[in-house]
């Protein structure tokens, strides 16, 4: 009897892989294209993943997209997330992990839009703040600037990693609402001490940093003061 050896064939899983970030008005309105730009596989101990991030200062949005797999318990869910909620600057994630071949196959961020929520009107407060959110840029002296809705009672600034600005209306202190997990994405949120030129007052502050990759860092320090209309200075 001939003996034939036997070889394991090592199994794998099929996900999406790819990572996009978008910059316009009306991104939490608006739905845009996302797909992975290949097919790759990985071991069946992992899972795949869609996870999207999306800031909203108003006139401007950005939106943050990662396929690709994950080591995560969970296997199959989905989960949307309000971290800082309208009016005002508001930040929201979709997250999806799934265990069969090609199955984080969202076409278009629409899986986070339709769970955003549908503000009617908005009656308008009583001070200004810069609203800003662009790539490279922190901070402009240009920003342009809007009325906040009532019940805003801050301004807020902060910035990522991948030099990403930042700015507008605040209802809360904290940005991400101490959320350390978003999806693929890990934050940790503390404080730190900001410098300013000498004789200049230290103007309170709110900051945060973020990676475009699979890790998320924030900071914090204490609101900014409000920007009174000139009639009132």
């Amino acid at each position: 009897m001939t003996t034939v050896p036997c070889y394991h064939l090592r199994a794998f899983r099929t996900c999406q892989r790819g990572a996009f970030s978008e910059m316009q008005p009306y991104l939490a309105m608006k739905p845009i294209q996302w797909r992975g730009s290949k097919n790759v596989t990985w071991d069946l101990n992992e899972v795949c993943q869609e996870t999207l991030l999306l800031i909203d200062v108003g006139p401007k949005a950005l939106i943050v997209g990662s396929k690709g797999c994950s080591e995560a318990k969970t296997k199959d869910s989905k989960n949307f997330s309000m971290y800082s909620e309208p009016p005002g600057v508001f930040v929201a994630s979709y997250a999806h992990f799934c265990s069969s071949d090609g199955c984080n196959n969202a076409g278009s961020t629409r899986v986070l839009l339709d769970s955003l929520p549908r503000p009617g009107f908005q009656a308008l407060g009583h001070f200004q703040c810069p609203v800003f959110v662009d790539v490279n840029a922190l901070y402009p002296g240009d920003s342009e600037s809007v009325t906040c809705p009532k019940g805003n009672t801050h301004c807020y600034r902060g910035g990522l990693s991948a030099t990403i600005g930042i700015q507008g209306c605040m209802a809360q202190t904290y940005l991400m609402n101490h959320i350390q997990n978003i999806g693929e994405l890990t934050a940790s949120e503390y404080a730190v001490t900001l410098t300013f030129p000498a004789g200049a007052p230290p103007p309170p502050t709110l900051a945060w940093a973020v990676g475009l990759g699979l890790s998320l860092a924030l900071w914090y320090g204490v609101p900014l003061l409000l920007t009174p209309f000139p009639h009132d200075s």
